[in-house]
């Protein structure tokens, strides 16, 4: 039987998890990724057996959205797996393929997703994947400067500017999840898995936020860039002046 989520059933969901990735993922954690951010419309599919156990599953975070020149709630696609007892042929009788289709044909917006190869191009033979926008990964050598003009500072997630800088830049977006307060306290302060800081940038001596990242340590002296947010002028202005980056010296990617 295919169907949506129902309450309760994040205990068999974590559960399959473990099964599947070999990770651990707490009901605790669940909750927090699912509905940590007030939106309870949970749209995920499960797959259950003969006995009512959950041997499938396909999850749907909803986010708010800013899209096509409104706001909107839409979904990311995250947790795609089935138990290998079940997982049968990579065809249209497939549990994979009936859970895809199930999951796309019963959301009310779009869902969007970061996927490995072998998914993206098993999904778009199948026809539920296309492109959309192209990620890089960048490495960034950063230079010391003894005056920086632009300057990087630790912020708080509660800081009013984040709101004040979002309402200026948003409706310049094609298309963009809600990057406000709200968003950057669920997302990254109480991420239980990780820990992330928030900088904001300014102009030397004056106190406008200009834009502002989330980075996360990583090893070796690495500082990964997890987002950011920035004005369109502040940010080509960045791109010409490396003391964007010197809030610490190292290594950055």
């Amino acid at each position: 039987m295919i169907r949506q989520y129902e309450k309760g059933d994040e205990v068999q969901i974590t559960k399959l998890f473990e099964d599947v990735f070999h990770q651990a993922m707490t009901v605790e954690q669940w909750k927090w990724k699912y509905t940590g951010q007030g939106l309870h419309e949970n749209k995920s599919t499960v797959a259950t057996n003969e006995k009512g156990i959950i041997a499938g599953h396909f999850g749907g975070i909803s986010l708010r959205m800013w899209f096509r020149d409104r706001f909107t709630i839409t979904y990311q696609g995250v947790d795609l797996m089935v138990h290998k007892n079940y997982r049968g042929p990579l065809n249209k009788r497939g549990l994979y393929v009936k859970i895809c289709r199930f999951f796309y044909e019963n959301l009310p917006s779009f869902v969007y997703g970061f996927i490995n190869p072998d998914h993206f191009r098993l999904g778009k033979l199948l026809g539920f994947y296309e492109d959309a926008i192209v990620v890089n990964d960048h490495r960034i050598d950063t230079a010391s400067h003894i005056l920086p003009v632009y300057v990087l500072e630790r912020m708080e997630w509660d800081n009013r500017k984040i709101d004040s800088l979002w309402n200026k830049v948003y409706k310049e977006l094609g298309w963009s999840i809600v990057r406000d307060r709200a968003f950057l306290k669920w997302r990254y302060e109480s991420n239980p898995a990780h820990s992330f800081r928030l900088y904001g940038l300014r102009r030397r001596f004056l106190n406008e936020l200009l834009g502002w990242v989330v980075v996360r340590d990583g090893e070796e002296g690495e500082l990964f860039l997890m987002d950011m947010l920035f004005r369109d002028d502040a940010w080509s202005v960045c791109l010409k002046n490396y003391p964007l980056w010197h809030m610490q010296r190292g290594r950055r990617r």
